[in-house]
């Protein structure tokens, strides 16, 4: 019985957070009655030393007596041996006071250190895992657009063929086309089986291995402070034992309940017994085969393509797979060779412990065990993740050794419409001609890659160049930095790719001759508008984001941006650089007609040169503030608003209107707009929600594509559903819906929530008119304005526009939000889906209603609605949050109700 073996699941990696959390308060209410005590003993002692003093002044005038009278012999001992009993109390006080709560305040720091690493190791697979999984869906829809644009090209060719005054242009042109995208299809094919082995075997490493690994790792860590934590209590009783009469049943309890503690058994009796649970269910990872429904060739489902356009990169994976092998292996044995040594240690450290229980010894046996454990667990992983790595090496090695030295075949999707059977065909306006049966492997990858570049259109290079005055311009800097520093999240960009974004597009040598150029008349001077216009290009230019939201991404000082900005006397168009340098600074870039854009230095054409210049050479911006530019943020964004076409429409949201469009002429969206006339708060909230929407991808969850903020509007872009609001669809069809499909609308809704709630997010306006419709009637959560990434959220600035019909009475009642007052919304949602979109507590109020549910009232079944189903609906509306069901339990016993209809 252990962690990593009975401790896999969600439940009961919410006790061990719990357990943790009441283990670090009980410690802290040690520490602070051991530092009463300590108070209160020294006050007894500087009590009892004044009276002893005043005692023994008073008992000098009587030494006459001692010799003759014991009463004066008998006073005179109780004076000395009060003597003694200080000395003995200050002695112990004196302990307490500096080894004993010195100790305590340094097991409290290593149980919340050892809670804050079990933390991070978790969320650390957690993330590891969902990345994989993510490669695998963008793997399956970049083979299913690829299935299609293969169909399209090659239905195009053979139309341009059978056309019997076809041009040979048009015919090679297509040919090419079809040609390409099949190539592309059958890489991706193999990338995408890959992908799911990668997921099979990450998954099978993550729940066998790795997890287990951290639990057990963390379990071990547990125990070592559990046997800190009894050698304090020990020293405790030890120096407050009086030996008195008045205080023996007092010390024989304690010591009892100290010497009835056993580190190794502190977890593995009762606290495991009642919160052990198994892991999740493992997700099945399966080739997807309806991607090949419209595909007629060769692919398979499953099934490794070997041919002369995949096997190239089938070696590329494979040495690549071997290589991580190599590398982990030349891990494991280090890290062996050092666990082993340690392991000597520690059996010679609890052996020296059992001589001689002193600090110092138990200190040495605790950190010298810790580093021996914490080596297991990199051990078990890497082994692991060794195995994982093993497996899908053989995945590719079976299709590769069944090959041989033979050469590869060539793809059939080709030959089945004469590309490379017929030697006239292979020619593309080129000469190359090869025939399969007669040419080498390299001899037709050499005509195929000759053919296609006579065809294939050649990248734009682009440079920008201009030129102006470098006289020194003193103008005044206008400057309105803010001190106040703020912890934000720290800008995922690398150092390097951002240094890439300030080259000039025309290489690194271009930046010693730009000034030659201009004296050459190379380089053209360009006018205020038209720079503007060039900033969209830098990825350091973050549009026309918020003061506020700018200041979220500079942490570290040299940490910099562009943003545009308006004056708020003028109304004009402004451009800022802000920074972090001890605090964050904002300087609106100069620019004057006859100079250029300039700080207090020198001026330059475009405002792109002037921070080039500004960060090469390392000068602060202005002499007052000092800052010096270091490192470009570049922006997180990556949609442009030219690129979204706004056409119908479909709503209207809290801060602006929401449309029907199309992104790059191609793709449906729905597009969320940011009125310019908001307030800088209103505007983060704003973009909150795509900040939020980013991080998740469930198919219950509205997909997000991207935040467009180049230019006002700024826009929130998501994927468009056709059928709408899952409360109008349930208005003017939901009657029409058997009990069964509008059960399994609630199980989807109840997945999303579950993956949310695994998140840490809180929905808090979850409702049908929140909800989405797509396709096959499959629910998908959205409008993410309220939503809050945390465990726990408390308002404390008013609840003015609180769904109060769907608001948990604790919220209501004292602004405190968790997840399960999402599930309160969840039953009443669930309530919406079977009365057909009626509004709840229909007639009443908002103040009404509060008090209706105040008083134990809960609304009454929908017609139609299975008895388990409402059931379930009054679990969510328990007025104890505590009794409330979390979103897995929910979501399984929604399918078992959707199994048994």
């Amino acid at each position: 019985m252990g962690f990593g073996k009975d401790m896999k699941g969600k439940q009961s990696h919410d006790a061990i957070l719990r357990i943790q959390e009441a283990e670090i308060r009980m410690l802290e209410t040690v520490q602070q009655f051991i530092t009463h005590r300590v108070d209160n003993d020294k006050k007894y002692i500087a009590g009892l030393g004044k009276m002893l003093h005043t005692a023994m002044r008073s008992s000098a005038d009587n030494t006459e007596f001692k010799e003759c009278c014991s009463v004066f012999k008998a006073w005179d001992v109780i004076l000395k041996e009060t003597e003694n009993l200080m000395k003995a109390i200050r002695v112990n006080t004196d302990h307490l006071s500096t080894n004993t709560l010195d100790v305590l305040s340094l097991l409290i720091n290593d149980k919340k250190q050892a809670r804050r690493k079990y933390m991070e190791e978790r969320h650390r697979l957690e993330n590891n895992f969902n990345r994989v999984q993510g490669t695998l869906e963008k793997n399956r829809s970049e083979y299913s657009k690829c299935v299609d644009r293969m169909v399209t090209d090659r239905n195009k060719f053979l139309e341009q063929r059978s056309k019997s005054n076809k041009v040979r242009t048009k015919l090679d042109e297509s040919k090419a086309r079809f040609f390409r995208s099949t190539v592309q299809l059958h890489k991706l094919h193999n990338d995408y089986i890959l992908s799911i082995r990668a997921a099979q075997e990450h998954q099978t490493m993550y729940l066998d291995s790795a997890l287990p690994a951290v639990l057990d790792c963390h379990q071990d860590c547990q125990e070592t402070l559990v046997h800190k934590t009894k050698f304090v209590l020990e020293d405790y009783l030890r120096h407050t034992d009086t030996c008195s009469k008045d205080y023996q049943s007092v010390v024989a309890s304690i010591g009892s309940a100290i010497h009835a503690i056993r580190p190794g058994e502190e977890y593995s009796g009762t606290f495991i017994e009642l919160n052990k649970s198994p892991a999740a269910p493992p997700t099945e990872f399966v080739f997807d085969s309806r991607l090949l429904d419209n595909y007629q060739g060769s692919l398979k489902p499953n099934v490794i393509e070997i041919n002369d356009l995949t096997v190239e990169s089938l070696h590329q994976s494979m040495s690549k797979l071997i290589e991580e092998i190599d590398e982990t292996k030349a891990q494991l044995s280090r890290i062996n060779t050092d666990q082993q040594q340690e392991a000597m240690d520690v059996h010679k450290l609890a052996a020296r412990l059992t001589e001689n229980p002193i600090l110092d010894n138990v200190v040495n046996y605790i950190e010298k065990r810790a580093q021996s454990e914490n080596h297991t667990r990199e051990i078990l992983e890497l082994e692991g993740n060794k195995r994982k790595l093993e497996n899908l090496v053989e995945v590719i090695k079976q299709p590769l050794d069944q090959l041989g030295n033979n050469p590869p075949p060539p793809a059939s999707d080709v030959q089945d419409v004469g590309e490379i059977s017929n030697q006239d065909n292979m020619s593309l306006n080129s000469g190359v001609s090869a025939s399969p049966s007669t040419s080498t492997f390299g001899q037709q990858r050499a005509a195929i890659k000759g053919a296609l570049s006579k065809i294939m259109p050649k990248k734009k290079s682009h440079s920008h160049s201009g030129g102006g005055d470098d006289d020194d311009n003193s103008s005044t800097i206008s400057e309105d930095g803010d001190n106040k520093a703020e912890v934000r999240k720290k800008n995922h960009n690398s150092y390097e790719r951002s240094e890439q974004f300030l080259k000039p597009s025309n290489g690194p040598d271009s930046r010693m001759s730009m000034v030659k150029m201009r004296e050459e008349g190379l380089l053209v001077d360009l006018d205020a508008t038209e720079a503007k216009g060039r900033m969209a290009d830098e990825e350091w230019f973050h549009g026309v984001l918020p003061r506020e939201e700018v200041q979220r991404l500079l942490v570290n000082d040299g940490d910099f941006l562009v943003r545009e900005s308006k004056n708020k006397k003028t109304n004009e168009t402004q451009f800022v650089l802000s920074v972090f340098w001890s605090g964050h600074r904002h300087f609106i870039i100069q620019y004057g007609p006859d100079k250029g854009w300039h700080f207090e230095g020198h001026a330059y054409p475009t405002i792109r040169e002037l921070v080039l210049r500004q960060h090469e050479s390392q000068a602060p911006v202005t002499t007052k503030s000092g800052a010096i530019l270091k490192k470009p943020i570049l922006r997180e964004w990556e949609l442009l608003n030219d690129d979204i076409e706004l056409k119908m429409k479909i709503g209207t949201g809290n801060f602006g209107e929401v449309y029907k469009g199309i992104y790059k002429k191609t793709m449906e969206v729905a597009v969320k707009t940011c009125k310019d006339t908001l307030t800088e708060d209103q505007k983060i909230k704003f973009l909150q929600e795509g900040r939020i929407l980013k991080q998740y991808k469930h198919p219950n969850i509205v997909r997000y594509i991207g935040i467009a903020a180049q230019k006002q509007p700024v826009m929130i872009v998501m994927e468009f559903i056709p059928k709408g609001a899952l409360l109008q669809f349930l208005k003017s069809q939901g009657s029409q819906q058997s009990a069964k499909q509008l059960v399994q609308m609630c199980v989807d809704a109840s997945s999303g929530m579950e993956y949310l709630e695994g998140r840490n997010c809180i929905h808090r306006d979850l409702a049908a008119r929140n909800c989405l419709v797509g396709e096959n009637n499959i629910i998908k959560i959205s409008d993410f304005g309220m939503s809050r990434e945390e465990a726990e959220y408390t308002v404390s600035t008013g609840m003015k526009q609180i769904p109060v019909k769907w608001t948990a009475p604790e919220a209501l009642n004292f602004g405190k939000y968790t997840s399960l007052c999402d599930v309160w919304s969840f039953g009443v949602l669930m309530w919406e889906i079977f009365s057909h979109g009626k509004s709840p507590y229909s007639g009443m109020s908002n103040a009404r209603a509060r008090e209706w549910i105040e008083e134990g009232n809960r609304l009454e079944s929908p017609s139609g609605t299975p008895d388990r189903v409402y059931d379930l609906m009054l679990k969510c509306w328990s007025y104890n949050d505590e009794e409330r069901p979390h979103f897995k339990e929910i979501h399984r016993s929604l399918i078992d109700i959707v199994r048994k209809l």
